[in-house]
């Protein structure tokens, strides 16, 4: 469970998606502002983890709001979480944030054991490229966080 720092509503009606900054997603948005964070932003090579923000009254609540989150930033000493609000029961979820419920994180284990293995095996095959009899700097690399293929793009001469 972390202490939420603060949190905005703010409008988005689209965008470049999960690789441009922007989540992609029309509509209202909210973005939390946490001083720390088990989602990690873009970054040493890496797309932001995804997930969701689980909030309750009591850690053993039933009733729960939902939130999933579509992109992780970080700024200064902050995280920014970004969720889409559904167009129906903004007010409750605002409140529900305002008040003194537990607000849990929930890491998408998933996607990121996968950029997690795609990130290392760039380093090996980097590392391989690199050294006798090869001696290919990696000029650039790309990972997939969709069924895109990913690749390393070696210089060669």
């Amino acid at each position: 469970t972390k202490k939420k720092k603060g949190a905005k509503n703010k409008k988005n009606n689209g965008g470049e998606g999960e690789d441009g900054g922007d989540s992609g997603v029309a509509g209202p948005q909210l973005v939390l502002a946490l001083s720390d964070s088990i989602l990690y932003p873009e970054g040493g090579g890496q797309p932001f983890d995804t997930g969701k923000i689980v909030i309750k009254k009591s850690p053993s609540s039933a009733e729960a709001i939902v939130l999933p989150v579509i992109e992780v930033t970080g700024m200064s000493q902050v995280c920014l979480l970004t969720c889409p609000l559904p167009v129906d029961g903004q007010e409750h979820i605002m409140e529900a944030l305002q008040s003194e419920n537990v607000v849990d994180q929930v890491l998408d284990w998933e996607r990121r054991f996968d950029l997690m293995t795609q990130h290392s095996a760039q380093h090996l095959i980097s590392a391989v490229a690199l050294s006798e009899p090869f001696d290919y700097d990696t000029h650039s690399f790309s990972l997939s966080t969709k069924s895109d293929i990913s690749y390393v793009d070696l210089l060669v001469e």
